[in-house]
Order: C-alpha cells, then structure tokens, then sequence
C-alpha cells in the first residue's frame, strides 16, 4: 500500500486503499504518513456518512467499521515502528498520547499540502482528525500552550494573542525536513576528529543563541512571536541534539563531563554562550554575554527568564561552581536581584579555560580592549634616590614570593584583603614613575598593562565600573603588571565626592584590587587625598622626587647614545645645572639633535643646541626669541 508522497491540489479526493487486516511496523517515514492519510480520509468518509440525510444503515456500518481499522492499524503500526522513524521516535521521546501523535502527524501532512483541506488554525486540525464534539475541548487543550507537543517545542503560534481554535500552527520544520531527506540512519552527530574541530562547529551554537537570545527579547516587549522565533528555537534544540550526539560519541573529550555530569540543560546552554565567548565567535560585549542575554537564550519559554536569570546568582552552581565570573557590571554581583543581574557580564573562569584546553588549542580569539606589551625599560637603566630603589626592590621581593608570606608563613591571616601586591608611585611628571613601574614589570619577568583616565571613564552610566572591571581581568589572564596612570582623577577620597558615579568608581576599584592577586601599581602627578579604604589596600608608597644636579648628571650620561655625534663643548656638569627631570631631560636631547640637523646634516650636536632645546622645554614651547610662536601671523 505504499506510494510515494505527492502534493493534493486542495479539494481532490483521496485514492481509498483498503484496510491491511493485520498491524506490521512502519518501515519509512513515507509509510507511516500514507497510512495517516488513509486514516483521516476514512474519518472524513465517516464524518459524510453521518451527516447525510437517509444513508443506508449499511453504509454508515461499513465507514465505521473502516475508520476503527484504520486506527488500530495506524496507532499499532506507529508503536511497532522502526526506531529511525522521525514522527515516531519523536512521539515516543515525549510520550505523546494517541490524539497527540494523531495532531503532529496531521500538522506534517498540512505543511506537506498533503491533506484534502489546508490546515491554517487549531480548528483545521480538529476537522481533519474528525474529533465528536465531546472529545474537541481535550484536543484543543492539547493545542495549547498547556499541552505537551507546545511544551516540548514542537508547536508554536503565529498569532498567540487569539482564541486558541483561531490560532495558526506552526510545526518544528526540522521534523519537516528529516521527513523530506528520506535519512533511514539517524544521523549521529557531526563528523569531527578533535575537540578542536568540534570548538569549530559550534560557531553555529553560538550564533543560533545570540538569535535566540534577541528575538526573545522583542518577544518580550511586543509580546507578538513569528515563524522566525519558533524557527530559531528549533534551530538551536536541533543544534544542541547534534552536540549532544558527537560529544556521547567521545565521552573522553573535556567537554563532556559538562554535559554529561555538571550541568543541567538550561546551564548547559548559558555554559555554552559564554564558551562561544573565549572563543571569540562574537565579540566581547556582545549583548549575548550579559546576565538578560544569557537568560534570553537559555529560558524555554519568556515566562521562565527571571528563574533561569537567578542560575546566574552569586550563590548559584555555575558562579559558586567557579565555572564562570562576572566581568563587568556595578558592584559585580553583590546582589540576586535579577534587575542588577540582567546587566552584568560574564565570561568562563580562566580555570575552566584552563580544563577546557582553550589556551593549549591555541584558538584564534579577538584580542581583548586591555592589551598588555613586554617590557623594554631594566632597572640597571634608572638613576633613582636610594631609598626609591629599596622600595621597588621590596615590591620585587613581595610579588615573588606573596604565596610563601601569605600560605608558608601565615601572614595571609592578617590581611584581609587580596594576595597582591598594590603600589602608589607620587611625583611630578618625568620623576621615573612610568618606567619605574616598566622596570619593576620586566624584573619579575611579567609583561605591563598601562591604562589612564581617559580609556577608563565613559559618560554613560555603568560602563567605567565595567572598563575597570574589564582591565583588571585582562591584567589577570595575561599576567601582568597592571599600570594606572594619572589614578588621582578617578581614586579620590568618597567623602569628597560630588556625583554617585564618583562614588561607584572607588565602590568598584576596593573590591577589585581584594581580588586581585598580581601587581597593581597607582600614579599620580600631584598629592591627592585618596580614599582612607583605598589607603589601606596600598602595600607601598614610592615618592619619586626631583632628581638632584648629581642624579641628573647620571640621567644625562644614559640617555645620551653613545651614536649620537657630540661636539667637543659639551659639557655633562654644565648641562646637569639645570633643575630638570628626566622626562625633561629626553624631550631636550631628541630636540637637540633636530636642532642640529636643521642647521646641517653633516654636523655635530653643539653645547649651544643642547642649550636652545633646554630653553624651549622650559619655557614650554617653539616660541620667545628663539623661535615662532604657534598660530598665524596678522
């Protein structure tokens, strides 16, 4: 009785086939949906047969009688079938019951234009199944947002807002397809040699999730759904089931003692987002990335985003867990109200990181905001006071060996704070701090991460606690030493403070610098009053002073190259006189030697160039008797 599947001009009569006598399993997708149109035309023929006026008794016998066979038939038929069978396995993965399977297996034919009559509402289903009258409000409720197929994702609306027998269907079109490919072998996961080629693959997770993730958003807001978002959802179970396949396929790859034992499948979905994260298939502030983002995506339904919100929680496994960490947000974290929690960002611990291989893989993510550099400043190059060498010797010394101070020794029970090691570096302009804090950087063999006031502070609110969220865990994952120049415009005292933003800032900066187990060295050009919580937290304070005439005579004697062509009447003690610092110092030896190439090519670095370029830097400029002020003549 099996003939191949061809679409119905809407209107024609079905080719009746008798009735086979005894069930046999169906062997093919084609097989099972032929029997289904069989079964609806005899419900139809049935449906005629009562309703015309004087049909014989015979007759009305006899539609009855092949109505009842064709639906024991169909139902034990579906029950004996092949395991391969996409209707079937699916009825059986969520228990359907006999009306059930009867719905999804006319929704197919009706997206297939198999049936007599289109189905375009709830009601359509109901006709073509033929449900009395006494049955119809079960097998509406079975349509609804209530029943199973809605449940399970196999049935969605155009039009949720109308009555429930108005309502257009709209049936998971992977189950379409599998029908339509004719597969006879499930397909068992994707073909992928390593875990590095399946991290590949799952670029399409990440992608299906951020599409998810902001279309249930508008859903949220305009409470109106379309074939687009139930397409998205069934992309990304169909994605999820192909994952789950290739990763029980290898159960000795990392990733999957994640899923398979650490994670429920909600979790599942936002450990997955975050992992498409540190492999850069978006970028870092990706919308996906942040505590609504993330609910949006993994949220069965929008009625669930707020508990899925709270696995995001600071007591929740994924956070607790150490599985992944807020990066950025006020306050980070310091509370589960899932307001606060719907704007912080996340990302995957570096120790999950670390498990997963990401760094081993040596995958090619974006490089971060905060990147730090090596370091090309020694200490053997500085010309320091004594007692500012000691103290960054010190620094050296701590940063070394924090771990013996803190776990060996047991001082760490007398800090409360964090393991690292925080310094402030005082002083006017050119006093060596930026070096000072290079050298330091290239002494413990750790490269540097400088930022400044105007890459940290943003005008819109929240995101400076996050940029400096975001340069602390940069600092952490590369290891570095982090900078903060010009610190005194954003660290000042909170008591002073005159705009809530002020206070936030300092809010953020104390508890990232309790975390921080590196090296963080605060600048500032000028004596400030800092914070007296922020005080605390500063293990040293290295003023770095004026150079006196016998440090700036050393200052000279290293920053002159020993290629630089001097003429004879240069003299160190002379040139030391001058009360300068060693920033000072460099702008005068680079302008010296443009002011010799300017009057030759050919000619030496004179005494008096070097002392031209001396009364430009103090006077502050190409301006004055030696030169032309900036701007245009009148």
């Amino acid at each position: 009785m099996d003939f191949p599947l061809t679409r119905r001009r809407r209107g024609t009569r079905v080719r009746r086939a008798p009735c086979p006598r005894t069930p046999a399993a169906f062997t093919s997708d084609d097989e099972l949906l032929n029997a289904s149109i069989q079964l609806f035309a005899a419900r139809q023929a049935l449906v005629e047969a009562e309703q015309t006026p004087g049909c014989p008794r015979e007759a009305l016998r006899a539609a009855r009688d092949e109505e009842r066979a064709w639906t024991r038939y169909w139902h034990a038929s579906l029950r004996l079938g092949k395991p391969n069978l996409a209707l079937g396995r699916l009825c059986r993965r969520h228990r359907l019951n006999r009306t059930e399977c009867e719905i999804l297996a006319a929704l197919v034919l009706g997206q297939l234009s198999l049936l007599e009559q289109s189905i375009g509402s709830c009601a359509d289903v109901l006709d073509t199944l033929a449900v009395p009258g006494a049955k119809a409000v079960e097998a509406l409720r079975m349509l609804s947002e209530h029943g199973r197929l809605y449940r399970a994702g196999l049935l969605a609306y155009d039009d949720p807002d109308e009555d429930l027998a108005r309502r257009s269907p709209m049936i998971d079109p992977t189950l379409v397809d599998a029908v339509l490919s004719r597969n006879v072998r499930a397909e068992k996961g994707w073909r992928v040699g390593s875990e590095q080629e399946l991290y590949e693959r799952l670029q399409a997770v990440t992608q299906a999730l951020a599409r998810k993730s902001e279309q249930q958003g508008y859903l949220m807001q305009s409470g109106a759904a379309d074939r687009d978002t139930f397409k998205t959802q069934c992309k990304v179970r169909r994605l999820m089931s192909r994952l789950e396949e290739t990763l029980q396929c290898h159960r000795n790859w990392k990733l999957a003692a994640y899923c398979e034992n650490r994670l429920n499948h909600v979790e599942w979905l936002m450990f997955l987002a975050l992992l498409g994260k540190a492999l850069g298939h978006l970028p870092p502030d990706h919308e996906l990335f942040t505590g609504g983002g993330l609910a949006r995506a993994a949220a069965p339904t929008t009625d669930h985003y707020h508990r899925v919100l709270g696995l995001l929680g600071p007591a929740s496994g994924l956070v607790s867990g150490g599985l992944v960490r807020p990066c950025g947000g006020a306050m980070e974290l310091a509370t589960d109200d899932p307001q606060a929690l719907q704007d912080v960002e996340f990302e995957l611990t570096r120790a999950t990181a670390d498990e997963l291989g990401l760094r081993k893989l040596r995958l090619v993510r974006p490089k971060g905001e905060y990147q730090a550099r090596r370091p090309q400043v020694r200490m053997s190059q500085l010309v320091l006071p004594p007692e500012v060498a000691r103290a960054l010797d010190l620094a050296a010394v701590h940063a070394r060996s924090a771990r013996r101070l803190s776990d060996d020794w047991g001082l760490g029970e007398l800090i409360p704070y964090g393991g690292g090691m925080s310094l402030l570096f005082s002083g006017m302009p050119g006093t060596g701090k930026t070096a000072a804090a290079e050298a330091l950087a290239h002494r413990l063999g750790r490269p540097i991460l400088a930022v400044d006031y105007s890459r940290i502070q943003n005008c819109f609110v929240g995101q400076t606690e996050k940029n400096i969220v975001r340069a602390f865990r940069e600092a952490a994952d590369q290891e570095a030493v982090l900078f903060w120049d010009e610190a005194d415009a954003m660290f000042f005292d909170r008591d002073s403070a005159r705009h809530n933003w002020e206070i936030r800032d300092v809010n953020v900066l104390l508890q990232q610098l309790e975390r921080f187990d590196g090296v963080c060295i605060l600048a500032t050009n000028r004596k400030v009053a800092l914070d007296g919580a922020l005080q605390r937290r500063i293990a040293l304070k290295i003023d770095f002073p004026r150079p006196d005439r016998d440090h700036r005579r050393q200052i000279w004697q290293r920053l002159l190259p020993r290629k630089l062509p001097l003429a004879r009447d240069v003299e160190l003690d002379v040139l030391s006189r001058a009360d300068l610092v060693g920033g000072e110092i460099k702008n005068i030896i680079l302008n010296a030697a443009r002011l010799a190439l300017q009057r030759t090519d050919a000619g030496l670095v004179t005494m008096h160039d070097f002392q031209t370029a001396i009364r430009i830097e103090q006077e502050g400029g190409w301006n004055g008797a030696h030169g032309k002020r900036i701007g245009f003549g009148v």
